[in-house]
């Protein structure tokens, strides 16, 4: 009925801003109980904020938390990853140097009809860099 979807549609609001502020602070183990409970109950993460969630874990150093969140939004769990959610995770895999990841980011960033920006070829390139990988980032060229 129409009551139930403007409860929903405001609840949804409410965790939304709830997650990006909470993204924003230090609390990031809350972020991440915010982000299980509002997976759990079904309500989609926009995704600006799951973005967010992700940029924030990286400047707090809990690289493998945003590559966890990274991996959940890219698996379709709570969210449907969009242009944001790649590059701020393609950003994290860079500074984990994880150039794997960052090639199966690529790839499904294709698969999904999202056009790679330059900051995504950039973090992934520097990715392959950090992770050893030199040769590897040349490849993408070709």
């Amino acid at each position: 009925n129409d009551k139930s979807r403007a409860q929903v549609s405001i609840l949804r609001d409410l965790y939304g801003k709830l997650l990006k502020e909470v993204s924003q602070s230090k609390e990031y183990r809350l972020l991440i109980d915010l982000q299980g409970r509002a997976e759990s109950n079904e309500i989609c993460i926009p995704d600006s904020i799951y973005g967010s969630m992700i940029r924030n874990l990286g400047n707090f150093n809990k690289i493998d938390a945003a590559c966890e969140l990274f991996e959940k939004a890219v698996e379709g769990k709570g969210t449907k990853a969009g242009l944001v959610t790649f590059e701020e995770g393609s950003c994290v895999l860079s500074v984990k140097g994880d150039w794997k990841r960052s090639v199966m980011l690529l790839q499904n960033m294709m698969e999904l009809g999202i056009e790679p920006t330059m900051s995504v070829y950039g973090n992934i390139f520097s990715a392959f860099y950090r992770g050893g990988q030199l040769e590897g980032s040349m490849r993408l060229l070709i």
